[in-house]
């Protein structure tokens, strides 16, 4: 069977996925990016927990609403959204 694509230069697509030699380091420093940024807001969060807690319930482990959760998680989503239009746009403009 023949190719009945007759443009003898290969798509963009196609050379993107077969020099995918980028992507073992993106997951790299993505994973690196995201451990690094999740101990930075661990230990803001509990520092501010232990600076606003009154000495009296010192210790006790602090309540967190599900509204407060629903809404870390929406805004988790958008940051997700935006570095993947990041990722888009990059990928158009070249």
């Amino acid at each position: 069977m023949a190719n009945k694509n007759n443009n003898s230069q290969p798509s963009h697509n196609a050379a993107l996925t077969h020099n995918s030699s980028w992507k073992p380091m993106a997951y790299g420093i993505g994973s690196v990016a995201g451990v690094l940024v999740g101990l930075l807001a661990a230990h803001f969060y509990t520092q501010a927990i232990e600076q606003n807690q009154e000495p009296s319930v010192a210790g006790s482990r602090p309540k967190m609403s599900p509204l407060d959760v629903v809404s870390l998680a929406t805004m988790l989503l958008g940051v997700i959204r935006q570095i993947t239009d990041l990722g888009a746009r990059n990928a158009n403009n070249t």
